[in-house]
């Protein structure tokens, strides 16, 4: 182990490639950056125009009109945006609730 030789003055260094690392990590990320400005790297999203009115298009005019065009389907949470959380059936109603039982 280096002894008091060591500690005597003279340049301190930091042990053997320490410097020679730190430089080639720095040209590295700097070449990296430097690629990384200059190509243009795609998107992971394609554009809106591409797929608008698509099939899992999800706009406000179709949140609004879903309740009753696609009753089955919950596109949004709550499904309005009054959160109404009750789907719009009219088979189970007052009249028609006595009639309710099990079935397996």
């Amino acid at each position: 182990m280096g002894g008091a030789n060591d500690m005597q003055g003279g340049s301190r260094q930091c042990g053997f490639g320490t410097w020679q690392t730190v430089t080639a990590v720095a040209v590295f990320v700097l070449v990296f950056l430097v690629i990384a400005y200059f190509v243009r790297w795609p998107g992971p999203n394609p554009p809106v125009e591409a797929i608008a009115g698509g099939p899992g298009w999800v706009d406000e005019a179709r949140i609004l009109a879903a309740v009753e065009a696609e009753p089955g389907s919950w596109i949004a949470h709550g499904q309005t945006y009054d959160e109404l959380r009750f789907p719009s059936l009219d088979q189970i109603n007052r009249d028609t609730v006595a009639n309710l039982g099990l079935a397996w």
